[in-house]
């Protein structure tokens, strides 16, 4: 069988998923409320790609509220 070779993601991908993630909640970027956060894995390596905030009741209701 041969071996698979997976590329990078291009530069500007990489860049983004460096940066600390954040729900968008009345056009400002803030942390979930509980604090808690998920990784996001890629699906065909299994690694971690980047963490991402946890919304969970209160923050469905905050969005909802200043929509």
């Amino acid at each position: 069988m041969n071996a698979v070779t997976v590329p990078e993601p291009i530069s500007p991908v990489k860049g983004f998923l460096a940066k600390s993630q954040k729900l968008s909640i009345d056009g400002k970027h803030v942390d979930a409320a509980s604090g808690e956060t998920f990784e996001v894995l890629d699906p065909y390596t299994n690694t971690v790609l980047t963490r991402v905030p946890k919304g969970g009741k209160e923050d469905i209701n905050r969005g909802v509220k200043t929509a």
